[in-house]
């Protein structure tokens, strides 16, 4: 090779250094500005009002917000990893987990919502957003999620809730919540077999209290009936005003024996009772169990046709149907 031809093969290549250089630079300068652009989204979120949290690949937080920090009362280093689990409620910890786990494996969006611990001890509804993210080239990144205190809408709901299936002079469960939950009985004894039963019981001559006393003695009666019920019945039973001076029981996991024993115990303790303006004041019931086909209108014609026999056959007593 000539003299010549070697200084041109040198100048090529110095000329390739310079360019490859220039190309690294370039790149290094692209870096930096990728790497200022994320901190700086971290800087956005840092005073955002929402609850914001970053997830590595490895599922462990790395980053929480002040706004996170400032509701929890604690330290970026307390809550790293899985350190923010600590203040979530027992209750919706595993939950909260599972559900983050298993979407975090698929790389999809989820939402779930829990009770966080603020910095007063006091439990919050969150409702957490979790994303996928990702870099530049496509790579997952890990997740991002935005959380929302929702604890006012979660009562104002409780409380509409509770305003829907609650009557508003016993406080006791209202005919729409009864229907409800004998709905979903007997769907259950269907399903596996259960004993099911229903008591209806009626306040005797009630008419008579009214015109006697008037009706604010009325409701007072009718609110202490109730409250006497509510005392005497099982932590299984459901107990609601079926309507006017009638009440119902129903009975999970009980046959007709069972639930007779019940009612008859419920007419004692209405019938010993001193109840305020009212000298004398008794109840009868009557009582059904559920057949097998049974519907819920089935169930309830049977108990209220035995509620007609207590009261045709003296009041103050129970009758059971007949099978």
């Amino acid at each position: 090779m000539s003299v010549g031809s070697q200084g041109n093969l040198v100048t090529e290549l110095e000329e390739k250094i310079k360019k490859l250089e220039k190309e690294n630079r370039r790149l290094k300068e692209a870096q930096v500005e990728i790497n200022t652009a994320k901190e700086l989204y971290l800087h956005i979120f840092q005073e955002f009002p929402a609850l914001i949290w970053r997830a590595n690949t490895e599922k462990l937080c790395d980053y929480f917000n002040t706004t996170w920090l400032n509701l929890t009362g604690r330290s970026m280093e307390q809550e790293y990893g899985n350190g923010w689990a600590e203040g979530v409620h027992p209750d919706d910890v595993d939950r909260c987990i599972e559900i983050y786990v298993s979407h975090f494996d698929r790389r999809e969006p989820f939402s779930m919502e829990y009770r966080l611990k603020n910095r007063q001890g006091e439990y919050r509804w969150i409702l957490d957003y979790g994303r996928p993210y990702y870099d530049l080239d496509g790579s997952f990144l890990g997740y991002i999620g935005s959380c929302y205190d929702i604890t006012e809408s979660r009562r104002n709901e409780q409380r509409l809730e509770k305003l829907s299936t609650t009557d508003a002079l016993t406080k006791i469960y209202n005919r729409y919540k009864l229907d409800t939950v004998l709905s979903d009985e007997i769907i259950r004894s269907k399903r596996y077999g259960h004993a099911l039963s229903l008591i209806i019981m009626d306040i005797d001559d009630f008419k008579m209290v009214n015109d006697t006393h008037g009706h604010h003695t009325g409701d007072l009666l009718l609110k202490n009936i109730a409250q006497i019920l509510q005392n005497n019945i099982r932590e299984a039973d459901t107990l609601g005003r079926w309507g006017g001076e009638e009440f119902m029981v129903i009975c999970p996991d009980t046959d007709l024996n069972g639930s007779t024993l019940l009612a008859d115990k419920l007419r004692t303790a209405i019938e010993g009772y001193e109840l305020p303006h009212v000298t004398s004041k008794t109840a009868s019931f009557g009582v059904a169990s559920f057949n097998t086909g049974d519907e819920c209108i089935d169930l309830v014609k049977r108990a209220d046709s035995a509620l007609y026999s207590a009261k045709n056959g003296g009041k103050n007593r129970v009758e059971a149907e007949i099978r």
